[in-house]
C-alpha cells in the first residue's frame, strides 16, 4: 500500500511495481474507506464513499475501528493492506 498526500506528493513509498502518483491514479485500484470511529467520522466517510462510488468502477470497502480511543487491531490493518491498494482515512488528530 502506498500512502499519498492529496497535494500529489508521496509521503511513504514501498517497493511496489505500480507507480501511483496522484489520487486519481490511486482510485483505479481497490479502495477502502477507513474510519477511526470518532463522533461523526463514520457519517463523514460514508459520504465520501458515496461520492467516490460515482467515480470508480469497483466496490469501495468500508472498515472502521471498534473504538476511537484504541489503535486498530493488527488483524484489521492486515486486512486493509492485503485487500486494498488505496485507503481513504479520516485522521483529525
Amino acid at each position: 500500500m502506498r500512502v499519498i498526500n492529496p497535494t500529489y506528493h508521496n509521503i511513504q513509498q514501498d517497493n511496489l511495481a505500480d507507480d501511483v502518483q496522484t489520487p486519481e491514479e490511486a482510485l483505479q485500484f481497490p479502495v477502502c474507506v477507513f474510519s477511526n470511529s470518532k463522533p461523526n467520522a463514520t457519517v463523514f466517510l460514508e459520504s465520501i464513499r458515496t461520492g467516490l462510488g460515482a467515480t470508480v468502477q469497483h466496490e469501495i470497502g468500508f472498515i472502521r475501528k471498534t473504538s476511537a480511543s484504541n489503535p486498530a487491531p493488527v488483524e484489521v490493518l492486515d486486512v486493509v493492506t492485503k485487500t486494498f491498494k488505496t485507503a481513504v482515512v479520516g485522521i483529525g488528530d
